[in-house]
């Protein structure tokens, strides 16, 4: 299978971005400095994002102003890099593809701070589309990838790791590692490290510093995107199945760092989706964005977009982008919104930015919640779990310590978070027009 990582970009007319329904969120458009894909993504700890190669040179953006600043960078890469946010905020850009897709070995290390790059040691091997994942004691593993994408194979793909030491400036052996190619490697919050290629799964224990092989998916698949959710497992969208190169799949996968198991969710998307991306929003969903239907390579991405929600595991349609996208990063933002940048085929796509702001939740109860230190009687607007209520009260500033709920005539006191409870069970369910008495810490 050959990956086409050249992409020609034909211009077009610009326009505006469609205004959105609120239920569904709302997407603003901004201009990049320069046209990128196949670009990093990284999140300053200031809240700006860093956009690095794709394109030329690299980019400040700013999601409160809109503004992006353009950085001197003394690098050039088309793509196939890794981008990584250490733990003091430094971000590291390793490997990648130059102009004649031949992968380097050379690393570079960008300091927000002064807003330029500095050399570091060089990667022991040259690689291309190989992954990385910051490990717990803030060293960097990077894994597989290939030297030469235009002869691409599985077989063919880098059989080696390395570590990266920020402290020292210098990358290590790792173990060796089956034939991985333009897979994700995803840090578990067991510290581990979840290495996905197109049959399996492997499970990298940095303790240990070894590699064991996972139990298969249910649904093999080539080039997925791979989300860490805030629960701690991982979903698995979209691909292409093995033989079928130009059919992305609508299938979507769990993986259980409990059990170390991968099961297919019962829904799937409303399109099959390759070189998407997917990111959690609050409230327990996912946004899905861009993608192309016929599979690596294509030449006609979507502009469509959707919604997973993880409770009810069912997947509906979300509010257009402006102008359709793959190849492109997702970064979520501190306050919900999710940062869509360039990708695409078009200087259309390529040069924009769209930021997307979720629907605010209606609160779960009616009337104003108590102060610290007070109690008040309130009544649920909605269905409502005690979860959703907890959270809706916090939001407002009310720990909540007791919470009564008038049930059969009675009052039952439950304390939230313990063990144990006063009476009963609190209520699976709260349903519309129950009345909730609050204690707030």
């Amino acid at each position: 299978m050959v990956t086409a990582l050249m992409l020609t970009l034909v211009a077009s007319e610009p326009r505006p971005a469609q205004a959105q329904q609120a239920p569904l969120g709302t997407f603003t458009l901004d201009v990049l400095q320069e046209p990128r894909a196949l670009h990093g993504a990284a999140l300053l700890p200031d809240g700006k994002i860093l956009f690095v190669a794709g394109g030329d040179g690299s980019e400040v953006f700013d999601p409160d102003t809109g503004s992006s600043v353009f950085v001197e960078t003394p690098f050039d890469l088309v793509g196939g890099h890794t981008t990584t946010v250490l733990r003091d905020g430094r971000v590291l850009v390793a490997g990648g593809l130059n102009a004649n897709n031949i992968a380097t070995s050379t690393a570079m290390v960008f300091d927000p701070s002064t807003r330029r790059w500095t050399a570091t040691g060089s990667m022991k091997e040259p690689r291309g589309l190989h992954a990385a994942a910051l490990l717990p004691d803030g060293r960097v593993l990077i894994t597989g990838g290939a030297k030469d994408p235009r002869e691409l194979a599985t077989d063919r793909s880098v059989t080696s790791s390395e570590i990266y030491d920020p402290a020292a400036g210098r990358f290590s052996d790792g173990p060796a590692v089956p034939p991985l190619f333009a897979h994700s490697a995803i840090t578990l919050g067991s510290g581990n490290v979840l290495l996905l290629s197109v049959l399996s799964g492997y499970l990298y224990d940095p303790t240990a510093n070894r590699i064991r092989v996972l139990p298969a998916m249910p649904r093999p698949t080539y080039r997925p995107t791979a989300t860490l959710l805030d629960d701690g497992s991982v979903l698995i969208t979209g691909g292409v199945g093995p033989g079928l190169e130009d059919v992305s799949i609508k299938d979507a996968q769990r993986f259980d760092p409990n059990t170390g198991r991968f099961s297919l969710l019962a829904g799937t998307m409303v399109q099959g989706r390759t070189e998407h991306t997917a990111t959690p929003l609050p409230g327990g969903k996912v946004l899905i964005v861009g993608g192309a239907a016929d599979g690596v390579g294509s030449i006609a991405p979507t502009n469509t977009t959707e919604i997973l929600d993880l409770a009810a595991g069912t997947f509906s349609a979300g509010p257009t982008i402006s102008a359709p996208r793959h190849y492109h990063t997702a970064t979520r933002l501190s306050d919900g919104r999710i940062v869509i940048a360039g990708g695409g085929v078009t200087l259309q796509s390529a040069e924009s930015i769209e930021t997307y702001t979720p629907p605010t939740p209606p609160k779960p109860y009616a009337g104003q919640a108590p102060r610290p230190g007070s109690k008040g009687l309130m009544v649920t607007a909605s269905s409502a779990t005690a979860t959703q209520l907890q959270l809706a009260l916090g939001t407002d500033g009310c720990q909540a310590a007791v919470i009564a709920v008038l049930q059969a005539g009675a009052w039952r006191i439950y304390i939230p978070g313990a063990p144990a409870v006063v009476n009963a069970s609190f209520p699976a369910s709260l349903a519309p027009s129950t009345p909730v008495y609050v204690g707030c810490n």
